[in-house]
């Protein structure tokens, strides 16, 4: 059965975690017996490139990647694009449509109506769950799809405190300052290392210049970068705390059990998952919490995991097994409908 992914984040700048998020759809979407024979990648809007699309016919499924993207529409189009492939989908593709692994914040009315054209909404945390179901779409709860990732052995000694960044430029900063400050090792979860020039013909002027950005801020702090996933997860199941401004370290760490502390991101995604798993509120911090750490052994005093987070978080994962498969049974169930 042929299958079109759109929002495929493989290429964003290296980032570990959409690199691990395309390696778990594409195997989520081999185990329903789909085939991918299309992908539209994440920083282009499909809607100026319909010429460019599989014609009637040609695609048995639609899958829509949500992650981090659906917020605030319509000022962001990436946003709005996504939403609009449901309806598009039954129009042009003559296919049915799953949303996955989405997180909403902050969307205008008219995104929700196009949401209700899919026929799975899947998303990862229960406070998106709660929006959809306001706006009439009937939405069903799977984490995000980093959480059922192949885990490395967790026997081994934790030792220091990991550091990674944040898409905000200030907090990026300041962690990367932290680090410097209490010892720590900062790692970079997007690309740092190779020219923006590379990508002249693949980012945005505005991506380009970000990228200029990471590269400056990664030779004035001479810190280290992981290229590969699981490698990324050995590290972070390796560290005694990790500090973080990055949704999908957080993902990691809940994974690898690894104690963490966290700055919000561009949305209330990591708060929203740190509700669901049922750990203290406390974890979340703010920058002037790193400025003014002194050697961080505060801040490595208050992130050790309580008893009770402890099993909370072996209740998550095991309940995340059960939902993931669920998840998979209804792709494959669509995928089995639509060859009829």
């Amino acid at each position: 059965m042929k299958v079109a992914v759109f929002n495929d984040t493989r290429g964003d700048r290296g980032h570990l975690g959409c690199a691990l998020v395309m390696d778990r759809l594409d195997a989520l979407i081999h185990a329903c017996g789909g085939k991918i024979v299309f992908r539209w990648p994440f920083d282009r809007d499909w809607r100026d490139a319909v010429n460019e699309l599989p014609g009637p016919g040609e695609i048995d499924l639609v899958v829509v990647n949500g992650e981090g993207t659906m917020h605030g529409a319509p000022d962001r189009p990436n946003a709005m694009a996504l939403a609009e492939l449901g309806p598009f989908a039954k129009t042009h593709f003559k296919a049915p449509a799953v949303l996955l692994n989405a997180t909403f914040h902050n969307n205008d009315p008219a995104f929700y109506e196009s949401l209700k054209a899919f026929d799975l909404v899947w998303l990862r945390d229960r406070m998106s769950c709660e929006t959809a179901r306001q706006h009439g779409i009937e939405a069903r709860y799977c984490p995000d799809l980093t959480l059922s990732a192949h885990t490395p052995s967790l026997q081994g000694v934790r030792n220091g405190i990991g550091v990674t960044g944040s898409v905000a430029h200030r907090q990026d900063r300041i962690l990367r300052g932290f680090a410097q400050q209490v010892g720590g090792t900062f790692v970079s979860m997007v690309e740092t290392q190779s020219s923006p020039l590379s990508s002249l013909f693949t980012l945005s002027l505005g991506r380009m210049r970000s990228a200029w950005r990471e590269r400056a801020r990664h030779r004035e702090i001479g810190q280290g970068r992981i290229d590969d996933p699981h490698a990324f997860l050995k590290w972070t199941a390796g560290k005694a705390l990790i500090v973080t401004g990055r949704y999908h370290t957080v993902t990691l760490c809940v994974l690898t059990r690894t104690p963490f502390l966290y700055l919000e991101s561009n949305t209330p995604k990591t708060t929203a998952l740190v509700a669901d798993v049922g750990l203290r509120t406390e974890r979340k911090i703010e920058p002037e919490d790193l400025e003014n750490s002194g050697n961080g052994e505060s801040v490595l005093s208050r992130s050790r995991f309580s008893d009770t987070e402890t099993r909370a978080i072996a209740t998550f994962l095991s309940d995340n097994e059960a939902r993931f498969e669920e998840m998979k049974g209804s792709i494959r169930a669509l995928l089995q409908t639509a060859s009829r």
